[in-house]
Protein backbone atom coordinates (compact mmCIF):
# COMPACT_ATOMS: atom_id res chain seq x y z
CA UNK A 1 0.00 0.00 0.00
CA UNK A 2 1.21 3.53 -1.21
CA UNK A 3 0.44 6.21 1.07
CA UNK A 4 1.14 10.20 0.70
CA UNK A 5 1.43 12.11 4.05
CA UNK A 6 0.50 15.25 3.29
CA UNK A 7 1.04 17.85 6.04
CA UNK A 8 0.79 21.91 5.87
CA UNK A 9 1.91 22.42 9.23
CA UNK A 10 3.28 26.19 10.25
CA UNK A 11 3.88 25.55 13.89
CA UNK A 12 6.52 22.81 14.02
CA UNK A 13 6.33 22.45 17.88
CA UNK A 14 2.42 22.75 17.74
CA UNK A 15 -0.32 20.34 18.77
CA UNK A 16 -1.21 19.15 15.20
CA UNK A 17 2.21 18.26 14.67
CA UNK A 18 2.67 16.50 18.25
CA UNK A 19 -0.58 14.67 17.23
CA UNK A 20 0.86 13.74 13.80
CA UNK A 21 4.24 12.63 15.46
CA UNK A 22 2.30 9.59 17.40
CA UNK A 23 0.44 8.68 14.09
CA UNK A 24 3.54 8.39 12.18
CA UNK A 25 5.11 5.89 15.27
CA UNK A 26 1.93 3.67 14.00
CA UNK A 27 2.73 4.17 10.82
CA UNK A 28 6.37 3.38 10.89
CA UNK A 29 5.24 -0.24 12.27
CA UNK A 30 3.41 -1.25 9.12
CA UNK A 31 4.94 -2.48 5.82
CA UNK A 32 3.19 0.50 3.93
CA UNK A 33 5.69 2.46 1.62
CA UNK A 34 5.03 5.79 2.85
CA UNK A 35 6.49 9.28 1.09
CA UNK A 36 5.96 12.61 3.04
CA UNK A 37 4.85 16.44 1.44
CA UNK A 38 5.69 19.37 3.43
CA UNK A 39 3.64 22.12 1.93
CA UNK A 40 5.68 24.32 4.02
CA UNK A 41 8.25 23.65 1.73
CA UNK A 42 7.07 23.38 -1.83
CA UNK A 43 6.70 26.22 -4.04
CA UNK A 44 3.10 26.02 -5.38
CA UNK A 45 1.46 28.97 -6.58
CA UNK A 46 -2.60 29.59 -6.13
CA UNK A 47 -4.71 28.23 -9.11
CA UNK A 48 -5.53 31.45 -11.84
CA UNK A 49 -8.47 29.61 -13.36
CA UNK A 50 -7.81 29.58 -16.87
CA UNK A 51 -8.68 26.28 -17.71
CA UNK A 52 -6.30 25.48 -19.56
CA UNK A 53 -5.19 22.36 -18.06
CA UNK A 54 -8.88 21.28 -19.60
CA UNK A 55 -7.96 23.00 -22.89
CA UNK A 56 -4.63 24.01 -23.97
CA UNK A 57 -2.98 21.40 -22.18
CA UNK A 58 -5.64 18.67 -21.37
CA UNK A 59 -4.04 16.91 -17.62
CA UNK A 60 -1.62 19.43 -17.73
CA UNK A 61 -1.38 23.00 -15.99
CA UNK A 62 0.75 25.46 -17.45
CA UNK A 63 2.41 26.78 -14.16
CA UNK A 64 5.64 25.57 -13.57
CA UNK A 65 6.28 24.68 -10.00
CA UNK A 66 6.32 22.33 -7.21
CA UNK A 67 2.72 21.12 -8.10
CA UNK A 68 4.25 19.23 -11.30
CA UNK A 69 6.09 16.35 -8.92
CA UNK A 70 3.08 16.39 -6.44
CA UNK A 71 0.77 15.53 -8.67
CA UNK A 72 2.35 12.82 -9.98
CA UNK A 73 3.01 11.60 -5.81
CA UNK A 74 -0.82 12.01 -5.84
CA UNK A 75 -1.76 9.62 -8.91
CA UNK A 76 0.80 6.90 -7.62
CA UNK A 77 -0.03 6.84 -4.07
CA UNK A 78 -2.95 4.47 -2.84
CA UNK A 79 -3.95 6.90 -0.03
CA UNK A 80 -3.66 10.83 0.41
CA UNK A 81 -3.68 11.60 4.36
CA UNK A 82 -3.96 14.93 4.84
CA UNK A 83 -2.51 16.91 8.28
CA UNK A 84 -3.68 20.35 8.73
CA UNK A 85 -4.25 22.43 11.61
CA UNK A 86 -7.66 24.11 11.99
CA UNK A 87 -7.57 27.53 11.18
CA UNK A 88 -10.14 30.13 11.22
CA UNK A 89 -13.01 26.65 11.16
CA UNK A 90 -11.02 25.12 7.94
CA UNK A 91 -8.38 23.82 6.63
CA UNK A 92 -5.42 26.03 6.38
CA UNK A 93 -4.63 27.91 3.34
CA UNK A 94 -1.58 25.97 2.38
CA UNK A 95 -3.97 22.68 2.12
CA UNK A 96 -6.65 24.65 0.62
CA UNK A 97 -4.43 25.70 -2.26
CA UNK A 98 -2.81 22.95 -2.66
CA UNK A 99 -6.28 20.89 -3.41
CA UNK A 100 -6.96 23.90 -5.95
CA UNK A 101 -4.48 22.91 -8.03
CA UNK A 102 -5.80 19.47 -8.39
CA UNK A 103 -7.85 20.71 -11.21
CA UNK A 104 -5.44 19.19 -13.95
CA UNK A 105 -7.39 15.06 -12.61
CA UNK A 106 -10.68 16.54 -13.52
CA UNK A 107 -11.83 17.68 -16.86
CA UNK A 108 -15.18 18.76 -18.36
CA UNK A 109 -18.31 17.29 -18.18
CA UNK A 110 -20.62 16.48 -15.19
CA UNK A 111 -21.96 13.39 -13.07
CA UNK A 112 -23.55 13.23 -10.32
CA UNK A 113 -22.22 11.16 -7.33
CA UNK A 114 -23.10 8.87 -5.25
CA UNK A 115 -24.68 11.48 -2.93
CA UNK A 116 -26.37 12.84 -5.25
CA UNK A 117 -24.17 16.16 -6.22
CA UNK A 118 -22.81 17.25 -9.27
CA UNK A 119 -18.94 16.88 -9.98
CA UNK A 120 -16.33 16.96 -12.57
CA UNK A 121 -15.40 13.80 -14.54
CA UNK A 122 -12.07 12.07 -13.38
CA UNK A 123 -9.20 12.50 -16.05
CA UNK A 124 -7.85 8.89 -15.33
CA UNK A 125 -9.65 6.90 -14.28
CA UNK A 126 -7.25 3.69 -14.50
CA UNK A 127 -5.35 5.48 -12.06
CA UNK A 128 -7.66 6.68 -9.56
CA UNK A 129 -9.69 3.11 -8.50
CA UNK A 130 -10.12 2.43 -4.81
CA UNK A 131 -7.62 6.02 -4.35
CA UNK A 132 -8.86 7.48 -0.57
CA UNK A 133 -8.18 9.93 1.49
CA UNK A 134 -7.67 10.72 4.98
CA UNK A 135 -7.32 13.76 7.52
CA UNK A 136 -5.56 14.64 10.68
CA UNK A 137 -6.78 18.20 12.66
CA UNK A 138 -6.55 19.93 15.66
CA UNK A 139 -8.26 23.05 17.52
CA UNK A 140 -8.33 25.02 20.18
CA UNK A 141 -12.35 24.53 20.45
CA UNK A 142 -13.65 22.00 23.08
CA UNK A 143 -17.16 21.04 21.01
CA UNK A 144 -16.94 18.67 18.24
CA UNK A 145 -19.23 21.00 16.49
CA UNK A 146 -16.33 23.48 15.63
CA UNK A 147 -14.83 21.03 13.46
CA UNK A 148 -18.07 20.83 11.12
CA UNK A 149 -16.56 23.11 8.15
CA UNK A 150 -13.29 21.32 8.21
CA UNK A 151 -15.40 18.19 7.96
CA UNK A 152 -17.33 18.99 5.69
CA UNK A 153 -14.75 20.56 3.52
CA UNK A 154 -12.68 17.62 3.73
CA UNK A 155 -16.13 15.30 2.65
CA UNK A 156 -16.69 17.54 -0.12
CA UNK A 157 -13.30 17.35 -1.73
CA UNK A 158 -13.14 13.44 -1.27
CA UNK A 159 -16.99 13.32 -2.99
CA UNK A 160 -16.04 15.51 -5.63
CA UNK A 161 -13.05 13.99 -6.54
CA UNK A 162 -14.36 10.63 -6.55
CA UNK A 163 -12.29 8.91 -3.54
CA UNK A 164 -13.50 7.25 -0.70
CA UNK A 165 -12.40 8.33 2.55
CA UNK A 166 -10.43 6.04 5.29
CA UNK A 167 -10.77 8.07 8.33
CA UNK A 168 -10.66 11.82 10.14
CA UNK A 169 -9.06 12.11 13.15
CA UNK A 170 -10.08 15.33 15.33
CA UNK A 171 -8.27 16.87 18.37
CA UNK A 172 -10.35 19.68 19.96
CA UNK A 173 -9.13 21.23 23.44
CA UNK A 174 -5.64 21.19 22.10
CA UNK A 175 -4.20 23.91 24.82
CA UNK A 176 -4.74 20.96 26.97
CA UNK A 177 -2.20 18.74 25.04
CA UNK A 178 0.69 20.68 27.15
CA UNK A 179 -1.48 19.71 30.41
CA UNK A 180 -0.29 15.51 30.30
CA UNK A 181 1.84 15.67 33.71
CA UNK A 182 -1.78 16.68 35.35
CA UNK A 183 -3.63 14.39 32.85
CA UNK A 184 -1.39 11.88 32.15
CA UNK A 185 -4.01 8.88 31.98
CA UNK A 186 -6.36 11.13 29.68
CA UNK A 187 -3.57 12.06 27.12
CA UNK A 188 -1.58 8.56 27.05
CA UNK A 189 -5.39 7.27 25.98
CA UNK A 190 -5.20 10.30 23.59
CA UNK A 191 -1.72 9.66 22.17
CA UNK A 192 -1.82 5.96 21.80
CA UNK A 193 -5.16 7.00 19.31
CA UNK A 194 -3.41 8.56 17.47
CA UNK A 195 -0.15 6.08 16.92
CA UNK A 196 -2.72 3.17 16.66
CA UNK A 197 -4.77 5.14 13.61
CA UNK A 198 -1.66 5.40 12.09
CA UNK A 199 -1.12 1.69 12.41
CA UNK A 200 -4.68 0.41 11.45
CA UNK A 201 -4.09 3.48 8.21
CA UNK A 202 -0.94 1.12 7.16
CA UNK A 203 -2.50 -2.13 7.86
CA UNK A 204 -5.93 -1.68 6.91
CA UNK A 205 -6.24 0.81 4.50
CA UNK A 206 -8.83 2.62 7.05
CA UNK A 207 -8.88 3.89 10.99
CA UNK A 208 -11.58 1.85 12.73
CA UNK A 209 -14.32 4.16 14.17
CA UNK A 210 -13.39 3.39 17.45
CA UNK A 211 -10.09 4.54 17.12
CA UNK A 212 -11.56 7.58 16.00
CA UNK A 213 -13.78 8.13 19.25
CA UNK A 214 -10.46 7.50 21.09
CA UNK A 215 -8.62 10.08 19.01
CA UNK A 216 -11.36 13.01 20.63
CA UNK A 217 -11.62 12.05 24.51
CA UNK A 218 -12.38 14.77 26.37
CA UNK A 219 -9.79 15.72 28.56
CA UNK A 220 -11.80 17.72 30.79
CA UNK A 221 -15.41 17.88 31.71
CA UNK A 222 -16.98 21.11 30.98
CA UNK A 223 -16.31 23.92 29.08
CA UNK A 224 -15.86 25.96 32.01
CA UNK A 225 -13.36 24.13 33.03
CA UNK A 226 -11.59 24.24 29.67
CA UNK A 227 -12.18 28.18 29.71
CA UNK A 228 -10.23 28.28 33.13
CA UNK A 229 -7.55 26.22 32.01
CA UNK A 230 -6.88 27.88 28.60
CA UNK A 231 -7.07 31.43 30.27
CA UNK A 232 -4.23 30.02 32.74
CA UNK A 233 -2.39 29.05 29.71
CA UNK A 234 -2.60 32.27 27.51
CA UNK A 235 -1.94 34.03 30.89
CA UNK A 236 1.74 32.28 30.94
CA UNK A 237 2.05 32.82 27.27
CA UNK A 238 1.92 36.43 27.56
CA UNK A 239 3.86 36.56 31.27
CA UNK A 240 6.75 34.58 28.83
CA UNK A 241 6.65 36.81 25.75
CA UNK A 242 6.93 39.93 28.17
CA UNK A 243 10.24 38.04 29.08
CA UNK A 244 11.57 37.39 26.06
CA UNK A 245 10.94 34.00 26.20
CA UNK A 246 9.62 31.75 23.53
CA UNK A 247 10.23 28.41 24.32
CA UNK A 248 7.15 26.42 24.06
CA UNK A 249 8.82 24.08 26.16
CA UNK A 250 9.71 26.33 29.43
CA UNK A 251 5.66 28.20 28.82
CA UNK A 252 4.53 24.51 29.05
CA UNK A 253 6.12 23.48 32.35
CA UNK A 254 4.99 27.02 34.14
CA UNK A 255 1.60 25.76 33.03
CA UNK A 256 1.68 22.27 33.80
CA UNK A 257 2.70 23.57 37.58
CA UNK A 258 0.26 26.06 37.86
CA UNK A 259 -1.35 25.50 41.35
CA UNK A 260 -5.00 26.47 40.23
CA UNK A 261 -5.06 23.71 37.91
CA UNK A 262 -3.14 21.27 40.20
CA UNK A 263 -5.52 21.74 42.75
CA UNK A 264 -8.77 21.06 40.33
CA UNK A 265 -6.85 17.79 39.18
CA UNK A 266 -5.75 16.83 42.97
CA UNK A 267 -9.52 17.72 44.10
CA UNK A 268 -10.54 15.14 40.74
CA UNK A 269 -8.38 12.01 41.88
CA UNK A 270 -10.30 11.28 45.07
CA UNK A 271 -10.51 7.68 45.90
CA UNK A 272 -14.27 6.86 47.48
CA UNK A 273 -12.64 3.72 49.20
CA UNK A 274 -10.06 5.11 50.78
CA UNK A 275 -11.92 8.44 51.92
CA UNK A 276 -15.02 6.71 52.85
CA UNK A 277 -14.19 6.94 56.61
CA UNK A 278 -12.48 10.49 56.69
CA UNK A 279 -13.71 14.04 57.36
CA UNK A 280 -11.44 16.71 57.66
CA UNK A 281 -10.55 19.98 56.20
CA UNK A 282 -7.41 20.36 54.46
CA UNK A 283 -6.22 24.08 54.04
CA UNK A 284 -3.44 25.05 51.49
CA UNK A 285 -1.48 28.59 51.54
CA UNK A 286 0.67 29.35 48.30
CA UNK A 287 2.21 32.12 49.50
CA UNK A 288 4.37 33.15 46.70
CA UNK A 289 0.97 34.38 45.10
CA UNK A 290 -1.36 34.40 48.04
CA UNK A 291 -3.51 31.57 46.70
CA UNK A 292 -5.62 29.79 49.48
CA UNK A 293 -7.54 26.83 48.74
CA UNK A 294 -9.34 24.48 50.43
CA UNK A 295 -10.21 20.95 50.43
CA UNK A 296 -13.23 19.37 52.01
CA UNK A 297 -13.14 15.55 52.62
CA UNK A 298 -16.20 13.96 53.85
CA UNK A 299 -16.64 10.69 53.93
CA UNK A 300 -15.65 9.38 49.91
CA UNK A 301 -16.21 13.04 48.63
CA UNK A 302 -14.56 16.20 48.37
CA UNK A 303 -15.01 19.45 47.36
CA UNK A 304 -12.47 22.13 46.46
CA UNK A 305 -13.38 25.97 47.68
CA UNK A 306 -10.94 28.70 46.45
CA UNK A 307 -10.25 31.90 47.91
CA UNK A 308 -11.28 31.43 51.45
CA UNK A 309 -9.37 31.19 54.79
CA UNK A 310 -11.55 28.41 56.98
CA UNK A 311 -12.15 29.27 60.55
CA UNK A 312 -11.18 25.46 61.82
CA UNK A 313 -9.06 23.23 59.60
CA UNK A 314 -7.41 19.70 60.55
CA UNK A 315 -4.20 20.06 58.37
CA UNK A 316 -2.65 23.66 57.03
CA UNK A 317 -0.14 23.06 53.80
CA UNK A 318 2.19 26.44 53.37
CA UNK A 319 4.10 26.70 50.30
CA UNK A 320 5.33 28.35 47.28
CA UNK A 321 3.55 27.14 43.90
CA UNK A 322 6.93 25.93 42.43
CA UNK A 323 7.77 23.65 45.12
CA UNK A 324 4.18 22.41 45.03
CA UNK A 325 4.37 22.06 41.45
CA UNK A 326 7.70 19.51 41.72
CA UNK A 327 5.83 17.66 44.39
CA UNK A 328 2.99 17.28 42.67
CA UNK A 329 4.53 16.25 39.61
CA UNK A 330 6.67 13.72 41.31
CA UNK A 331 10.02 15.99 40.84
CA UNK A 332 10.83 16.10 44.10
CA UNK A 333 9.89 14.22 47.08
CA UNK A 334 7.89 15.49 49.79
CA UNK A 335 9.87 14.48 52.80
CA UNK A 336 12.80 16.17 51.05
CA UNK A 337 10.35 19.55 50.83
CA UNK A 338 9.57 19.22 54.53
CA UNK A 339 13.23 18.41 55.38
CA UNK A 340 14.26 21.89 53.48
CA UNK A 341 10.84 23.54 54.78
CA UNK A 342 10.13 24.74 51.47
CA UNK A 343 6.29 22.99 52.75
CA UNK A 344 5.33 23.71 56.61
CA UNK A 345 2.35 21.74 58.16
CA UNK A 346 0.77 22.42 60.91
CA UNK A 347 -2.12 20.07 62.09
CA UNK A 348 -2.67 16.94 61.68
CA UNK A 349 0.31 15.58 59.25
CA UNK A 350 -1.36 11.89 59.31
CA UNK A 351 -3.22 13.46 56.39
CA UNK A 352 -0.35 15.08 54.15
CA UNK A 353 1.23 11.79 54.95
CA UNK A 354 -1.96 9.99 53.14
CA UNK A 355 -2.61 12.28 50.37
CA UNK A 356 -1.62 9.89 48.01
CA UNK A 357 -3.57 7.36 49.21
CA UNK A 358 -6.88 9.88 49.67
CA UNK A 359 -5.84 11.48 45.84
CA UNK A 360 -3.78 8.59 43.84
CA UNK A 361 -2.71 10.64 40.84
CA UNK A 362 -3.68 8.62 37.54
CA UNK A 363 -1.01 6.66 36.01
CA UNK A 364 0.08 6.48 32.90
Amino acid sequence: MKILLVQAIPRKTGYTAKMLSHFKEGLAKTDSVVKEIDLLNCHIKPCMGCYRCWSTTPGRCVIRDDMDQLLEQFLESDIIFLATPMYHYNMNCEMLKFFERTLPFSEYGFNNSPLGLMRNSIRYPERWKNKKLGLLTCGAFKEEENFSAIIRTFNLIANGMNLGTCGILIRPESYLLRFKPAKPKTITIIEKAFERAGYELGTKGYIEKETMEKAKTPIVSTSEIYINYAKIYWEYVEEAYKEGIHDENIIAERVTKDPVILMKELNSYIDPEATAKVKAIIYFHFTDRDLKFIIKIDRGKSELIRDQEPEKFDLKVETDSKTWGDVFLRDIHPRDALMQKKIVLKGDKYLFTNLDKYFPPPSD
